[in-house]
């Protein structure tokens, strides 16, 4: 996993803290089913977050043993 934050400073620092926490405490079943997690996750970081700040995150999954990404 790899985020992204707008911008530079405390608000940033802030927002990617928020993002961490909610990343966190929404990852139980994360790798059986990732799209409600990163749902709940956007819905989360979005009703607490104000209209101009954002993250961009790229979520994926390898499996060393067969070398797939997904």
């Amino acid at each position: 996993m790899a985020a992204d934050i707008a911008e530079k400073g405390m608000g940033a620092s802030l927002l990617m803290a928020k993002l961490q926490t909610n990343l966190r405490s929404q990852s139980v079943n994360t790798r059986e089913n990732p799209e409600p997690f990163l749902a709940s996750v956007n819905r989360l970081l979005s009703a607490n977050t104000t209209p101009n700040a954002y993250a961009t995150l790229f979520f994926s999954d390898f499996d060393h043993p067969s070398g797939c990404l997904r």
